[in-house]
């Protein structure tokens, strides 16, 4: 047996197995067997598309002498986990944050690809495990298992709140020799720490 490769990825998803090699050429039948012998095709190619153990039954059309040899077909789909931290808004104080992934996965050789959209905006490198962002919209990560093909996705929404607090002293009035003191209120002012 033959085959254009014995694991399964997420870019190869299917393996063809050829059994053309048998001798002696166009004098053979060809019998393919899942791993409990039942069969599953009788053309000289089998295309699998999960792993498991084939067989191949190869019987010689005159004598009926049959030979039957394996191959094992794994798979490698470990899809990379995706895990973004950092802060997630813009105020008055915070005009830049970072958005980080790197306790992500434990791939040995991560391909990292950050983008944005809308009014997002990403300064500096986009591939690497962590980025610098300065405006609101959503943000995705994806990260690349460069061994087998396989790929995650993650978005984090990035919001802005820049809005300038609302400060009113209500009250008010003139000081004169008379009124010496006078009252100011905030409480028309905005809430908050």
């Amino acid at each position: 047996i033959t085959a254009s490769d014995t694991v399964i990825t997420c870019t190869r998803q299917q393996i063809v197995l050829d059994g053309t090699r048998s001798t002696p050429l166009g004098q053979v039948m060809y019998r393919w067997e899942d791993n409990m012998g039942n069969p599953i095709s009788d053309s000289s190619h089998y295309v699998v598309t999960k792993p498991d153990t084939y067989y191949l039954q190869v019987i010689t059309t005159q004598s009926l002498c049959a030979q039957r040899v394996r191959i094992i077909i794994a798979a490698d789909t470990l899809k990379p986990v995706i895990n973004i931290s950092g802060l997630d808004t813009l105020d008055c104080r915070t005009s830049r944050i970072t958005l980080r992934a790197g306790n992500s996965t434990n791939l040995a050789n991560p391909i990292y690809r950050w983008a944005t959209s809308g009014t997002g905006r990403i300064e500096g490198a986009t591939d690497r495990d962590s980025a610098i962002v300065s405006g609101p919209g959503f943000y995705n990560l994806q990260i690349d298992n460069a061994r087998n093909g396989c790929s995650a996705n993650a978005n984090i929404q990035v919001i802005q709140n820049t809005s300038p607090p609302i400060a009113i002293a209500g009250g008010g009035g003139t000081i004169t020799c008379t009124n010496t003191n006078i009252t100011l209120s905030g409480a028309g002012s905005s809430q908050g720490a």
